[in-house]
């Protein structure tokens, strides 16, 4: 029997954000797919506690409650490194790893990338809580894409946003799904997610580094880091493609 995938999304996404993709990919591949909400996102608990330690445990427990002994791993960005953190520690648990746009260790322009992404999500955040309560979703979603384009004009004029988990609190009034301030929590402190390399763990079985062409995480600069702790990694660039260039969200 083929290994089952699981998907696992980033920061400002839940497990929704991978529906298109997964269901394509299990017609194709026959394989049993599992997407999840990483925890202080979706239907995920709201914890003071988001290491790459917790969440790591967090996709060990997921696959023990499903007697899942091994499986493919599907990351985007931040979501990957407690991913590859399992890799490099419990090698037994995965059969193959995808990093979509995710380095192994923060580049030089770490400081200022998560900087303006924290600086947008506090603006995002304070358009979220000003919104009447009565307004559609869509026209919220609407007033929020020009800020991306703001902070990030390097998106294409094609590019259409993938709207931001929200969802109705008890008053019927849009808010995030998602515990917005331990995501800002990470952001300003972004140590939180770095991995443990200091016993120079190698993973040694199939990973593909999957990457935007325009994407400000610079994974072509850092193949060599990447191959000295997977050194079967193989790495694929999307031309003109963003940050998340496989379900639309930046």
């Amino acid at each position: 029997m083929k290994c089952p995938i699981i998907f696992v999304h980033g920061f400002f996404t839940t497990n929704r954000s991978w529906n298109i993709v997964k269901h394509k990919i299990a017609n194709k591949t026959k394989r049993k797919v599992y997407s999840i909400d990483l925890r202080n996102h979706g239907q995920s608990e709201y914890s003071e506690h988001f290491t790459v330690k917790y969440v790591m445990a967090d996709i060990e427990n997921f696959m023990k409650s499903q007697h899942i002994a091994k499986a493919v791993l599907v990351a985007h960005s931040i979501g990957s490194k407690p991913m590859m953190a399992l890799a490099l520690e419990k090698p037994e648990l995965v059969e193959k790893l995808v990093v979509e746009d995710m380095v192994v260790e923060d580049p030089e322009n770490h400081p200022e990338v998560t900087k303006k992404m924290l600086l947008f999500t506090k603006v995002c955040d304070r358009y979220i809580r000003n919104a009447p309560a009565n307004m559609p979703e869509n026209e919220l979603h609407q007033r929020i894409l020009p800020l991306v384009k703001q902070f990030y004009p390097e998106v294409s004029e094609s590019y259409s946003l993938t709207k931001l988990p929200l969802k109705k609190d008890q008053s019927g009034k849009l808010t995030w799904d998602l515990n917005v301030n331990a995501v800002m929590d990470h952001l300003e402190n972004p140590v939180t997610f770095r991995l443990n390399l200091s016993s120079n763990p190698k993973y040694l079985g199939n990973i593909l580094f999957l990457y935007g062409e325009k994407s400000p995480i610079k994974i072509e600069e850092n193949k060599d880091i990447a191959l000295k702790y997977f050194p079967n990694a193989q790495f694929y660039v999307f031309k003109g493609g963003f940050h998340t260039f496989s379900h639309g969200v930046f």
